[in-house]
């Protein structure tokens, strides 16, 4: 009997949408074909959802809060790992764990070692030396690399352009939904009264982390323009981070404060969807965006920057609209043109729900993902 193919799904913490794919690829995988194990520093949400799906967990800290003194923890306690493991596979994921799963696998003579790139250290955004020092690294560790896998056509096409790596060594695998974890969930009337917004008021919001890359502030700068057209319109902004003080002072000099809900991050995405007429995706860069997949999978029609690969999840004038990035205007425009065009968003949305069952399910990604190992060492 052929011997299970072994193994190691390595990510620096399971926050964001890279744990969840990375939930999703070690949970798929055939039991009877794949040994697996998942490694990560603990103290994320998303951890016991690894445990509850009885996957065999390694926790290693490798945090960047550590410095280089973490990291080099982080490299020899993985060492040990592999020295007492004799993995097939070591699949890495974001930077510090790929930095650090890379040269260690590779030195520790693992057969394949497969990276996958979430998004880019040094995309277009990052001003230069900076950007050219990203991207140096990259370069650098791609002797490590047996081969890559992109989350979207724009990440493998940006990797071969920047002379990251050869067009043959990186394979495009989408991303997936776990629609479970997103369903809408039936108590969107009681959700708009604990935040104060009137059954009849059409909502347009936005779920992310509160950090420039979002955009958020040019979605705030818009809602002014949305209120002169839509009187009676609500938004919603859902999730946390740096910039929160900022963007809630943003939407203070807009005028908007009593109309503008912050929610901070809701356990419950399906929630926050339940109410939402539109979402609002106004990111200056974006890798791939599964917030788009989570919003049409619920049926709600989309708003969103033309940049990066949110046009691969987002079909314009289909399951929703695309607009340049930073553009207030145009972001108002959008939203009015929607929120006044109830059937339009209905057809957007049931088209939605329709793309996203047929391009970014779980058993594709994953079949994708075990066709490549197989032709990597099977």
């Amino acid at each position: 009997m052929k011997r299970r193919i072994r193994v190691l799904q390595f990510i620096t913490t399971t926050i964001g949408g890279a744990g969840e794919h990375v939930l999703m690829l070690a949970a798929g995988l055939d039991p009877s074909q794949y040994d697996v194990t998942v490694s990560f520093s603990a103290g994320c949400p998303l951890d016991k959802d690894f445990y509850e799906a009885g996957l065999k967990v390694i926790p290693i800290e490798m945090r960047r809060t550590g410095g280089l003194t973490r990291s080099f923890m982080a490299y020899r306690q993985l060492r040990r790992l592999l020295a007492e493991n004799p993995f097939d596979i070591v699949h890495t994921h974001t930077s510090v764990a790929g930095v650090i799963g890379r040269m260690a696998a590779k030195r520790a003579g693992v057969p394949a070692v497969v990276h996958m790139i979430h998004a880019y250290a040094g995309h277009e955004q990052v001003p230069q030396p900076k950007r050219r020092l990203y991207l140096a690294i990259e370069k650098w560790l791609d002797r490590y690399t047996d081969h890559y896998v992109a989350g979207s056509d724009y990440i493998r096409a940006y990797g071969i352009n920047n002379g990251i790596m050869c067009p043959d060594k990186i394979t495009r695998i989408y991303y997936a939904l776990r629609r479970e974890h997103i369903s809408v969930i039936d108590d969107s009337m009681a959700y708009r009264t604990r935040l104060g917004i009137p059954n009849s008021s059409p909502v347009a919001g936005a779920i992310a982390r509160l950090e420039l890359q979002k955009g958020l502030v040019y979605f705030i700068q818009a809602m002014p323009v949305v209120l002169q057209q839509v009187p009676d319109a609500h938004f919603i902004i859902s999730g946390d981070g740096p910039l929160r003080e900022a963007l809630c002072t943003e939407a203070e000099q807009q005028g908007v404060s009593s109309r503008v809900h912050f929610t901070g991050w809701e356990s419950e995405v399906g929630r926050v969807l339940s109410v939402l007429n539109i979402m609002v995706t106004p990111s200056l860069w974006e890798a791939f965006g599964i917030v788009n997949l989570e919003a049409m999978a619920c049926g709600v029609p989309i708003v969103a920057s033309r940049v990066n690969g949110i046009p691969e999840v987002v079909r314009d004038n289909e399951t929703g609209l695309l607009v340049p990035p930073a553009d207030p205007a145009k972001l108002a425009q959008a939203i009015i043109d929607l929120m006044n065009d109830q059937e339009r968003r209905h057809q957007m949305g049931a088209y939605g729900q329709e793309w996203a069952a047929r391009h970014f399910s779980v058993s594709t990604m994953v079949k994708s993902h075990e066709q490549l190992y197989q032709a990597l060492v099977g």
